[in-house]
């Protein structure tokens, strides 16, 4: 969450150092919380004992996602480790799309289907991928594309009603190394500011999205998101 803070702080003072400070951060993230094998991310990484958890997270894995869009949507071209950030990002991309719910949206535990379609890091994985396409990080649209359409259908299907109201955002955390935990234990509230901002940031990103392929004369049936 630091890491969107940084990013302002460049775009106020013109001082590459935050920015660099940005891109350490996921460095480090990615050396103690990625796991190759899945391509998404450990929720938390214990100093005491040395090692990540290795639960994945819904919303922890949609804050990366996050952070590292608002990190390359103000890192300039040819920065040192732009490219590496967004190799990191298609990565990523690739494994959390591989986990998308067969209702459009993601799970409170990523890897585990039976736990409940978790809204705010839906929201933050839409954001992201919406951003990839539309400023080019991602290579092969169609399937991102794809996933956004799926995933905002689903959100104002399941998790917001015609008053505004936002259903399925998980509460705030503690940790665990068992999935049971944010599975059974940590369970979703109404209307928790955790969700509300991103439910939006999401739909600003999909309207943005849908202008940008309409002046590109993108042929599809419906635009992203139509209901």
């Amino acid at each position: 969450m630091s890491v969107p803070f940084l990013c302002r702080s460049y775009s106020r003072t013109g001082e590459a150092r935050y920015l660099e400070d940005a891109a350490n951060l996921f460095i480090q993230y990615k050396k103690r919380l990625y796991m190759p094998e899945l391509k998404i991310m450990s929720h938390v990484y214990d100093f005491v004992v040395d090692k990540p958890t290795k639960v994945a997270w819904g919303r922890g894995n949609g804050w990366v996602l996050f952070s590292l869009s608002e990190l390359l949507a103000v890192m300039p071209e040819g920065m040192e480790g732009r490219e590496a950030m967004i190799g990191f990002f298609r990565e990523l991309c690739e494994g959390y799309l591989r986990l998308q719910g067969v209702n459009g949206l993601w799970h409170q535990v990523l890897t585990d289907p039976e736990s409940y379609e978790e809204t705010s890091c839906t929201s933050m994985f839409l954001y992201a991928f919406a951003r990839g396409v539309r400023f080019g990080w991602l290579k092969e649209t169609d399937p991102y594309i794809e996933a956004i359409h799926r995933g905002w259908k689903g959100l104002t299907r399941i998790s917001i009603d015609k008053l505004g109201n936002v259903y399925g955002v998980c509460r705030g955390s503690g940790y665990s190394y068992n999935a049971a935990y944010y599975k059974d234990d940590l369970s979703w509230l109404l209307n928790d500011t955790h969700g509300t901002g991103i439910v939006m940031l999401a739909g600003i990103e999909v309207l943005q999205l849908n202008a940008w392929l309409k002046s590109l004369r993108y042929d599809k049936d419906e635009p992203v998101g139509a209901r």
